[in-house]
């Protein structure tokens, strides 16, 4: 997969031309808009076996890259654009269209080991997706997420838990570990 395929753009627009996605490639210190720094998360936390849920797919873009590390991706957005009808169709991925929280509300504990959250940005709406994400997380299992370069996120993260041992990846991607001593603050 081409590293420099654009992750977003527009809602409902076509597809960008190569660079010319939505915003620039550097913005407040991250590539963004790359799979550089998610292809890293992947190579670090992610196994053929490993169970991946993303919140939020979009286009599907990082969705495919998910997919070449893991037999077992299962996407949800509110949307379904049919470039991901295609995605889902071409690289055997599990889509439902579907709410964020009512998916994850309605899912069993442990189903997935790796949970990605990369939907709204807002803070009320990110710190309602990592709670219920984060319950339904066994120890040493993964959630993970997009955008920490945006101010919503970051202080979702921050309200959530009290000194998170949090890795950043360079497209502002970021994976916490649960474990029993980081409890929800919330």
């Amino acid at each position: 997969m081409d590293l420099e395929t654009e992750r977003m753009c527009h809602a409902g627009s076509p597809p960008p031309l190569k660079g010319k996605g939505f915003g620039g490639l550097y913005q407040n210190g991250y590539y963004i808009n790359y799979l550089h720094g998610l292809d890293y998360l992947c190579k670090n936390h992610i196994k053929q076996n490993t169970r991946v849920l993303e919140i939020g797919c979009f286009y599907g873009v990082s969705s495919r890259l998910f997919r070449e590390y893991s037999d077992f991706v299962t996407c949800v957005d509110i949307n379904y654009y049919e470039e991901m009808r295609y995605v889902v169709e071409q690289f055997d991925i599990k889509f439902h269209q579907q709410d964020s929280n009512t998916f994850l509300n309605n899912i069993e504990k442990g189903s997935y080991d790796f949970i990605y959250i990369d939907t709204t940005h807002g803070f009320h709406d990110t710190l309602t997706e990592i709670k219920n994400a984060y319950n339904k997380l066994n120890e040493d299992q993964l959630l993970s997420g997009h955008d920490y370069n945006t101010t919503g996120v970051q202080s979702a993260i921050n309200h959530a838990f009290k000194y998170p041992n949090i890795q950043i990846y360079l497209d502002s991607s970021w994976v916490i570990k649960k474990t029993s001593d980081l409890v929800l603050q919330v």
